[in-house]
């Protein structure tokens, strides 16, 4: 990244970042997989990540769909459809069902998303109306 650079070609605040140590510059660099990829020739990734869950309106009992919103503070191999089973207890095979019917929306990558690592920022949407398991599925999503 910025092996044998002058000083005067960094951007200033990303020099001072360095300088100082910055633990959120250096953990986004330090778990960079694709970063550290580039430069080894191997590197082990551990896919556990702890997920934090919030409910933002009204009570689990009550609602019909679900909404998730990833953010990550780096980089993971977890794939979306392993959190989402890990999660909320769907097979993938259920995840996929519910893609067929148009009752999962992942925003920006649609449905091929499942299937990549996790990224910050995609956008989940389960519509739940009409499932049996819509209340066990929902209280999963708020432990």
């Amino acid at each position: 990244m910025l092996e044998r650079r002058n000083r005067r070609d960094i951007e200033p605040a990303l020099l001072a970042a360095l300088e100082s140590n910055d633990p959120h510059l250096v953990r986004r660099h330090a778990f960079d997989g694709a970063m550290l990829r580039g430069r080894a020739g191997r590197i082990e990734e551990f896919p556990s990540v702890t997920a934090r869950k919030e409910l933002l309106d009204g009570e689990p009992g009550c609602a019909t769909a679900l909404t998730l919103e990833l953010r990550l503070e780096g980089t993971t191999p977890l794939r979306l459809d392993r959190l989402l089973t890990g999660e909320l207890g769907l097979s993938r095979s259920r995840l996929q069902a519910l893609d067929n019917r148009r009752r999962l929306t992942i925003e920006p990558d649609g449905a091929k998303a499942l299937r990549k690592p996790l990224r910050n920022g995609l956008a989940v949407r389960i519509d739940l109306a009409g499932e049996a398991d819509c209340g066990t599925i929902l209280s999963a999503a708020c432990r």
